[in-house]
Formats: structure tokens, C-alpha cells, sequence
């Protein structure tokens, strides 16, 4: 009397069902890949939006003298308007050259 179950066999249904599982995980994969994120609340130290290539246009971040930016890039990622509050409270605007040197800072009246 043969065994149900020869090795010929048990490679067989091995191999089917490793092929299911593996294409379960994959389109697992690409069904979550499609959905967006929703967050009610997110602690994050920056936050940077970038182009496709990686290039970065615009973050929200805390910088280097401890004031809290928004900063604003053109196309090649350079900075060119910087939108700051410094560390003791003064509200700024900041207009950059192409070499990332302010031309023109608009602080708010002290009253």
C-alpha cells in the first residue's frame, strides 16, 4: 500500500501553498500602498514637503538658535522666504538670494 503522502506530493502542495501566501502578501502590499495616512495628531521634530525627485520645497521645523520656522524653497531647494518666531518671542519674515543670504528681514513693531 503506497503512502498518501510522498515527498513528490508534499513538494507540491508546499509550493502552492507558499505561491498563495506569497501572493496574498503582495496584494496586501499594494492595496495598503494605495491608501493615505490619516493622523488626528502627530509629534514630529520637522517636517519636510518634497517634490517627486526629493527635492525639498517647503518644511516646518525648529532651527539650529532654537526659533520655529516655516521655510519656504524654490524649485532647487534653496531657501527664499523664511517665516520665523526667535526664541524670545519676535515674530520674523525673511527674504533669501539665491545663495541663501537674507536681503530683506521684516520684524514686527514692538509696542
Amino acid at each position: 500500500m503506497k503512502a498518501w503522502l510522498t515527498p513528490q506530493r508534499f513538494l507540491v502542495i508546499y509550493s502552492a501553498a507558499l505561491t498563495v501566501t506569497l501572493a496574498g502578501i503582495v496584494g496586501a502590499g499594494i492595496a495598503f500602498k494605495d491608501q493615505k495616512q490619516k493622523f488626528s495628531e502627530i509629534d514630529v521634530q520637522r517636517l519636510n514637503i518634497v517634490e517627486p525627485d526629493g527635492t525639498r520645497r517647503f518644511a516646518i521645523a525648529r532651527d539650529e538658535d532654537r526659533s520655529v520656522a516655516f521655510f519656504l524653497k524654490d524649485p532647487e531647494g534653496r531657501d527664499r522666504l523664511v517665516l520665523r518666531v526667535t526664541p524670545e518671542g519676535t515674530p520674523l519674515i525673511e527674504f533669501m538670494d539665491e545663495s541663501g543670504h537674507t536681503i530683506d528681514r521684516v520684524a514686527a513693531l514692538s509696542h
